[in-house]
């Protein structure tokens, strides 16, 4: 649109729309510009003279070139095209006000990029071209093209033109360009976490400000609503829920309320005088534009029969058998986010009881919560108000109860984690109140905080709430922002590294970006082994903060205090022991006591499966076959025996059994296979339980399987099996339920 807000171009149908708005109350349509494809990026310039319009096939693997065309629109009844050029791009950017585009380029096979701009009101200028990042994440062009930014996701590149030339600036920036300023700001997307960062166009690209957003918005500005005027930016998510940002305050950017657009909005805009322009989709595909004034509200837009729909739209989706099930979520999912239950949020329900309207929101929350725990604030939302309009739904009490507790581990303010508690404790009461079950986790929680009137440091609170189940509640892993140190505030990024998930760790300097070593925050030991295969994660507790290396929830190994010194080492005991639905007792306590029955053995394969055991798995050898009677019905197979030693990835070393058939020469697909593979506790095949070993034997006149892990001691969860199994009437029947117990302590 132009600065002054009086000519609004927009994408339609087939069609570009030149839509005159000199008088906000009384849009109207100017004129049409009949175009092929859709999805451009338009630009106008300031005297609502020239168009510039890109139009990118990158999503279609460049079988077509991107496009740049240019339009005479000083009289929009009578546009007219100026030229057109197309370029084999990685990226194209514009400028907002059509005086510049940008171009990114691989230019020697891979080997060479690079970024010209070309400018447009001055054609007889030279393009400017300079080298540029393999992949880029962001391109963004200011008014007049004087400046460009760029970014390869770690560091931002700004590049100031002038009469003299070009001056070219970097500094560390993770994260995603979503937005420019038309002076050359950039507003950020993090990739610290949930914040947005504001960058000046000034010598060193200083950081001026940030503001978080993680209750407010999912996954902001990357690819939905977005525009700027010079002191304001709305930036929206893929829900159509906008954030206002106000830049103009001395303390840098922060949003001062968030709107709901209608669910058919597409694309938005920013006048000088800080009106926003939307585009919406009417029935007929034909385009609709709205103007607010953002002191006003936008239209809620709730449409409570389309959301009923919906709603019986994705309840048939679910029963459906003929695609996978998580395929079914989604489109069920899919379904109710297109009908924008968040405009719903604050509305009265109308032509609806209030209980179904509750129902519909707990739908929408469990199916929102699972993919993406980003998407979990919509859930806590939609569940608040389906408690709000139904008091007595049990469902909706235990799923926010669940997600609240959830929530807990990134908290790093004991404060705000004790609320959060409370409030997921008050949740789970009125879950049991209604009649729901308690099950061991839920009373465990209602226990109340683990070590409660006792005066622990972080280490033991760490040894205790393991011991409780509940240690997840203290640790953040997937990136924790502005953590305090000394003064300073520092972000946390944690991944892996190579094939093997070694995991590992980042740390970031709030202030200006840059990163900082980890070797000045923490003491690690020279022998770094058992950072082997496990996770790190940050642990708080009253305001104490270390690094946790832990392999699950029951098991931490070390910690190191955030401060530089002190730290603790965990050490833990695996009890195993006889579960309450063990139906052979005598069996198990022999086993357990190490006196159970003799083997079956093995005889080396007299015809070698090499070649079908290199088809099927990786690095595996056949030992040797038996003929056994695996359903325990009369009729003997032939088993034979597999040990797998792969140094791929993290490694897998086990041994496990398969079905051959009855020449014993090839492997065997007989109904029988999927039982065997799930006496060894896998389904579609044996690669999970890694380090397993079993054994057959007979007891009773029958056929067990015994399996369980290799490991003496217990290092995380995934070693805490050992299952005796046998095949009665078809079924597989586990005749122990072992189970164990581990009780963590801090070693001394």
């Amino acid at each position: 649109m132009s600065s002054d807000g009086s000519l609004v171009a927009a994408q339609g149908t087939g069609e570009i729309l030149l839509i005159d708005t000199a008088d906000p109350a009384h849009p109207r349509v100017a004129g049409r510009i009949k175009v092929d494809g859709g999805g451009r990026r338009l630009a106008l310039s300031p005297d609502n003279k020239l168009l510039l319009t890109v139009i990118s096939y990158y999503k279609y693997k460049k079988t077509k070139p991107d496009v740049v065309e240019a339009f005479d629109v000083s009289d929009p009844r009578r546009p007219r095209r100026l030229w057109k050029q197309t370029y084999a791009a990685n990226l194209i950017a514009i400028a907002p006000d059509a005086s510049a585009y940008a171009v990114h380029e691989d230019v020697k096979k891979h080997s060479e990029w690079k970024v010209t701009v070309y400018w447009t009101n001055f054609r007889h200028l030279p393009a400017k071209s300079f080298a540029s990042y393999p992949s880029i994440g962001g391109l963004l062009l200011s008014e007049g093209g004087r400046s460009l930014a760029q970014s390869n996701q770690s560091t931002l590149m700004e590049v100031e033109f002038d009469d003299a030339g070009m001056s070219v600036r970097e500094r560390n920036a993770p994260g995603i360009p979503v937005l420019g300023f038309p002076e050359g700001d950039i507003l950020f997307r993090d990739g610290a976490g949930p914040r947005l960062t504001l960058y000046h166009n000034a010598p060193g690209i200083p950081r001026t400000g940030s503001v978080d957003y993680a209750d407010l918005l999912w996954q902001p500005g990357y690819r939905y609503l977005k525009s700027a005027s010079k002191r304001t930016a709305v930036i929206g998510d893929r829900f159509n829920r906008i954030a206002v940002i106000d830049r103009s305050q001395p303390v840098g950017p922060r949003i001062t309320r968030i709107l709901q657009l209608p669910t058919n909005a597409w694309n938005c805009a920013l006048d000088a005088q800080d009106r926003l322009y939307v585009m919406r989709t009417a029935k007929q595909r034909d385009s609709i534009l709205d103007i607010y004034d953002l002191d006003g509200e936008p239209r809620s837009g709730a449409d409570w029969g389309a959301l009923q729909q919906a709603y019986a739209d994705a309840l048939k989706t679910l029963e459906r058998t003929d695609k996978p099930r998580s395929v079914l979520e989604m489109y069920a999912r899919e379904r109710l986010v297109a009908a924008m239950p968040q405009e719903h949020l604050d509305a009265e329900q109308d032509g609806l009881s209030r209980r179904l309207a509750a129902r519909i929101f707990r739908e929408y929350a469990m199916l929102v919560r699972t993919p993406r725990p980003r998407r979990e604030p919509y859930a806590q939302a939609a569940l608040e108000r389906a408690i709000e309009l139904d008091p007595s739904d049990a469902q909706s009490h235990l799923l926010l109860a669940d997600l609240l507790r959830r929530s807990l581990g990134p908290l790093l303010d004991w404060d705000r984690k004790l609320a959060v508690m409370a409030d997921a404790e008050r949740h789970y009461r009125a879950y049991l109140d209604l009649g729901g079950e308690a099950t061991p986790e839920i009373t465990g929680f209602l226990r109340g905080e683990p070590g409660a009137g006792r005066s622990l440091n972080l280490c033991q609170a760490v040894a205790e709430y393991a011991n409780a189940g509940r240690l997840e509640e203290l640790i953040a892993e997937t990136g924790t922002i502005d953590v305090p140190r000394e003064g300073k505030r520092y972000d946390f990024l944690f991944s892996y590294e190579g094939t093997a998930r070694c995991p590992s760790f980042r740390i970031r300097n709030v202030s200006d970006g840059s990163a900082a070593d980890s070797d000045a925050f923490f003491i690690f030991p020279d022998d770094r082994w058992w950072a082997w295969n496990g996770r790190f994660g940050l642990v708080s507790y009253r305001g104490e903060i270390h690094l946790l290396y832990f392999q699950d929830a029951r098991h931490p190994v070390r910690s190191f205090s955030f401060t530089g010194t002190g730290g603790c080492e965990f050490t833990s005991e695996t009890e195993m022991f006889i579960g309450p639905a063990a139906t052979e007792p005598a069996l198990c306590r022999d086993i357990l006591a190490g006196k159970g029955p003799e083997s079956i053995p093995f005889i080396k394969n007299e015809k070698p499966l090499l070649n079908e055991v290199k088809e099927r798995y990786f690095q595996t050898e056949a030992m040797g076959t038996a003929v056994l009677d695996l359903a325990n019905d009369g009729h003997p197979v032939t088993v034979t025996h597999l040990d797998m030693a792969s140094g791929a990835g993290p490694g897998c070393d086990k041994d496990f059994f398969e079905l051959l058939d009855g020449e014993g020469a090839h492997f065997s697909d007989s109904p029988l296979r999927a039982p065997l593979l799930e006496m060894q506790g896998v389904g579609g095949g044996p690669f999970d339980r890694c380090g397993g070993t079993g054994r057959f034997f007979r007891y009773g006149g029958k056929l067990f399987l015994e399996y369980h892990s290799k490991a003496s001691i217990s290092f995380n969860n995934r070693q805490e099996y050992h299952d005796v199994k046998k095949i009665e009437d078809g079924k597989v029947e586990d005749v122990c339920d072992f189970r164990f117990k581990t009780h963590v302590k801090v070693a001394d």
